[in-house]
């Protein structure tokens, strides 16, 4: 189990000796192998039954509070925030109806905490035989972005968004942009 530091730490690089370390904590993988989501927070996070936030390794929904993360996703794709924040509404109700209230496996890649502590894994759901993280981007909920060192998946998550978005699914139906 993970505990956090109290204090914070600035090395010379920059970055935070807490974080740093948050990273390279194991975490007791046995322990997410039949835990119960009990809030789906944002289409790519959820709340697990021991208080842990989990985000959805390739899954990266559009947010749907005014943040600078979405007045940034705007500018960038040219989509108005206004879109952007009907997107990532339907990307969190596709996600609560699929595993929000539900028990699920997590299996983790390489780095099993982000920056800031959260647990990043790749959701299962053994009861329905349902891979979350795929479902999601092959639904079309999401744009299956992949970032190293964990990207165990990242072929066939390409892949998923492609034929996804060729079909105009989820999200894509109504704001598909080139």
């Amino acid at each position: 189990m993970l505990c956090f530091l109290a204090g914070i730490i600035y090395l010379e690089t920059g970055k935070c000796a807490a974080h740093s370390l948050a990273a390279q904590v194991s975490v007791n993988e046995d322990a997410y192998q039949n835990i119960k989501v009990v809030e789906v927070l944002r289409g790519d996070t959820v709340r697990l039954e021991n208080g842990e936030l989990l985000h959805l390794i390739g899954v990266s929904a559009p947010e749907c509070k005014k943040t600078n993360k979405r007045y940034g996703d705007s500018k960038m794709t040219g989509i108005p925030e206004s879109v952007l924040e009907v997107m990532g509404n339907e990307v969190i109700q596709f996600t609560r109806n699929l595993i929000e209230n539900k028990y699920i496996c997590v299996e983790f890649d390489v780095e099993q905490r982000d920056q800031y502590g959260t647990l990043m894994g790749y959701v299962f759901l053994p009861e329905e035989d349902v891979f979350v993280n795929a479902e999601i981007i092959r639904q079309g909920y999401t744009s299956g972005i992949i970032t190293s060192p964990n990207d165990r998946y990242k072929s066939m998550f390409m892949k998923l968004y492609t034929e996804a978005k060729q079909r105009s699914e989820g999200i894509w139906r109504q704001w598909q942009r080139e």
